[in-house]
């Protein structure tokens, strides 16, 4: 099963404990941290391990990102410290973002703003004024800041838990939704079909209505919509035979295959073979290769090959599926 895979961001000698207790406490919550001091980051030999960890941001789903009082290691570009750099490519790539903020610093920080201007200032709770620069700089985000002030690692592991218990329940409300609006959008393609329907029965009376009623539960044939979702496209697909489908699912690299009688009878089946480069633990690029298969009924179909008219409310979602699956490696010949 996928976890959630948290980045943990922050200068490393004076934060040390607290990052190594809040990866006890995210892998209580079941999720995975990330983190580069326990081999989390694979280091590859092209990049340094500085670029390996703003690299590993896009892997991961949430940053947690804690500033001390300690500046840290200046990044490559000169301009901030690596911490600061993780936060800005995470932001950057719109990940799901929370800062901890240590509070003698957060208290401070007000302090700054206040005085900032004024020469010979001292401030005590950090190494370097480029903190509260860098402060100014994130709460001036139109989006994604959260600062939660914390003082010990406790604090911030309450703080996530309920953020995370918060997020999911946001996503769930999200996905209900969607749900809804999909359903709405699938009643009014029916209602749209059977007010042309009535239009044309109301102003056909004296004709014979079965060609053109056939025509447009053609053009709006459920069929379509799951072959697209399939493909993915955003336009509509259309074919009118067996032979228009497989020349769109050709156009798509699909060909069609021969199942098994108990698997695939009364099916025609298309597949097509995909490979992908993935980063390994190592840094090393592997390939992976897998097969895609799309199983569509005869059902559809008459005895010459014609797509038979239908309507939403008939549709079976077994007329029409897909699947993925991992290629098996060819075994390397054993010499004799």
């Amino acid at each position: 099963m996928a976890r959630l895979k948290i980045f943990i961001s922050s200068t490393y000698y004076d934060l040390k404990s607290i990052r190594a207790d809040l990866d006890r406490q995210v892998r209580e919550l079941g999720h995975e941290p990330v983190r580069f001091e326990v081999g989390n980051i694979p280091f590859g030999s092209e990049d340094s391990p500085e670029s390996e960890c703003y690299r590993e941001i896009s892997n991961c789903d949430v940053l947690v990102c804690i500033i001390g009082g300690v500046f840290g290691t200046v990044s490559s570009d000169g301009n901030y410290s690596i911490t600061q750099k993780e936060l800005k490519t995470a932001h950057d790539e719109g990940k799901q973002i929370y800062i901890f903020l240590d509070k003698p610093v957060s208290q401070e920080f007000h302090f700054y703003k206040a005085n900032k201007s004024l020469p010979g200032v001292n401030f005590t709770s950090v190494s370097d004024k480029k903190i509260f620069e860098f402060l100014e700089e994130i709460y001036s985000l139109s989006k994604g800041n959260p600062i939660f002030p914390f003082e010990t690692s406790h604090d911030i592991g309450v703080i996530l838990r309920e953020q995370l218990s918060g997020l999911f329940q946001r996503l769930i409300k999200q996905y209900s939704s969607i749900e809804q609006i999909k359903l709405s959008h699938e009643l009014k393609e029916s209602l749209s079909t059977v007010n042309k329907l009535v239009d044309v029965l109301l102003s056909n009376k004296n004709k014979d209505n079965n060609d053109i009623i056939k025509e447009i539960l053609t053009l709006n044939h459920p069929a379509f919509k799951a072959i697209g979702e399939i493909l993915g496209v955003s336009f509509k697909c259309f074919f009118s035979s067996k032979n228009e489908l497989t020349s769109l699912l050709d156009d798509f690299r699909f060909k069609m295959i021969e199942m098994d009688p108990w698997e695939g009878d009364g099916f025609l089946c298309f597949s097509k073979r995909t490979m992908k480069r993935v980063r390994i633990k190592n840094g090393a690029l592997q390939e992976e290769r897998s097969i895609t298969t799309i199983k569509i009924s005869e059902r559809l179909f008459d005895n010459d090959g014609t797509l038979i008219p239908s309507t939403a409310t008939k549709w079976t979602d077994e007329w029409i599926s897909s699947s993925v699956n991992a290629e098996a490696k060819e075994e390397d010949d054993v010499p004799f």
